[in-house]
Formats: C-alpha cells, structure tokens, sequence
C-alpha cells in the first residue's frame, strides 16, 4: 500500500515539472488587415504617425510625455507597463484636440482625436486623418512629430471608424 501511495505522488508530482520545462511556441499577431503598409508621405486616409527612434521603450514613452507637456497637453492616463499615454482634449486653432500614443520595441504610434461635444450629449473622440494635411488635429500631430525627431511614417489603423 505505501509503496502504491509513494508512486502515486511521484507520478503527480512529476507532471507540474515536465509541464514547467515545456516553453509556448510564440503565438504571432497578424498584421492589421489595413494600415499594415507604413508609407514616409502621409495620405488623406492615414491617421496614425509612425515613429522609428533609437532611444529605450521607456525613454521614449517619457519623451512622448515631456514633448505633450512643453506643448500644453495635460496627461489623462499613462502607463509605464503598457508603455501607453493620452492626454486630455487641447484647444488648438479652435480645435479640441486629444493625443493617444503607445510605445512598441524602439517604435512610437501617435494619433490625434478631434474632440466633439454638444450640450446634453456625451464627448465624442474622432480620428484625426490627415484629409488634405490642413486640418489642426493633422498639423498638431506633424508638429508633435517633428519635435519627437527619428525616421516618420504613415499609416491608417484597422480600428473601425
């Protein structure tokens, strides 16, 4: 009887360490059905600018934040896991204007909202594009740009409008 208890234990006891020493295959995301094409000159459709920068993934997310900061922007959520931010809404040119931006490897994706609020109704945040490039929400997102530096891109989201 003891010795069936003791191989009992051994056999549970060895399943959790042969799972332990068994690693996940990586599990790959597809790329996003639109947008997955980063062009250097923006289009009338695109709506996220794409920042190639040397610097680390928390250095950058700081720049991010100190560029938004000198710029006027107040931060309404910043996460340092997740290596996230976005601002609340600025009024630029008569404009409300809110900047989300996220931070991947040594790549920072930023886009611009236009904000929308009628009396009695809820906020409404809309995706700037870039249209004709002449709108504020598009020019404020070039400026930010310009002030982050690295190698720029274009690209539309697969995030439904």
């Amino acid at each position: 009887m003891l010795k069936k208890l003791c191989c009992l234990l051994l056999l549970a006891g060895a399943a959790p360490l042969a799972h332990a020493q068994t690693r996940p295959a990586p599990v790959k995301v597809p790329a996003p059905a639109r947008g997955s094409v980063l062009e250097a000159t923006a289009t009338k459709e695109h709506d996220t600018m794409v920042i190639e920068l040397t610097d680390a993934p928390m250095v950058i997310w700081r720049r991010l934040a100190q560029v938004l900061a000198v710029r006027g922007y107040a931060i309404e959520h910043s996460s340092p896991e997740l290596l996230t931010l976005a601002t609340y809404p600025l009024e630029v040119r008569s404009s409300r204007i809110r900047i989300a931006g996220m931070v991947e490897g040594r790549t920072l994706m930023v886009r611009a909202y236009a904000v929308y609020q009628n009396e009695g109704y809820p906020e409404i945040n809309q995706r700037a594009r870039c249209r004709g490039g002449d709108n504020a929400e598009w020019e404020e997102l070039a400026a930010i740009g310009q002030q982050l530096g690295g190698t720029i891109r274009y690209t539309t989201s697969a995030a439904p409008q």
